[in-house]
């Protein structure tokens, strides 16, 4: 099973945006309906904040993201997406607000 971020999205701290995950599975990219997608926003000066969705018949979720906003130490959003007890995780860096 594999996700990916639809488009070419750049994230940083304190912006709004909607980001797509597409879910599939094996090298025919077979897509996965109903799988449970969490983003988890983690970082060293403020509070995880969690995000939850289904795909859709797709294999496609839509999760609207509030980056909480920070100058100073690190963060990223780990995605999660778990179906039919097969999980796979993703992970991409936030940049400074």
């Amino acid at each position: 099973m594999s996700i990916e971020i639809l488009g070419d999205v750049k994230f940083k701290g304190g912006e709004r945006s909607t980001v797509g995950f597409m879910v599939s599975r094996g090298t025919s990219r077979k897509v996965v309906p109903a799988a449970e997608i969490m983003v988890k926003v983690l970082g060293s000066s403020f509070r995880p904040v969690i995000f939850h969705a289904l795909t859709d018949m797709n294999g496609v979720a839509t999760v609207s993201l509030q980056l909480p906003s920070f100058t100073t130490g690190r963060a990223a959003f780990l995605v999660r997406a778990i179906s039919e007890g097969e999980e796979v995780k993703l992970r991409r860096s936030i940049a400074h607000s």
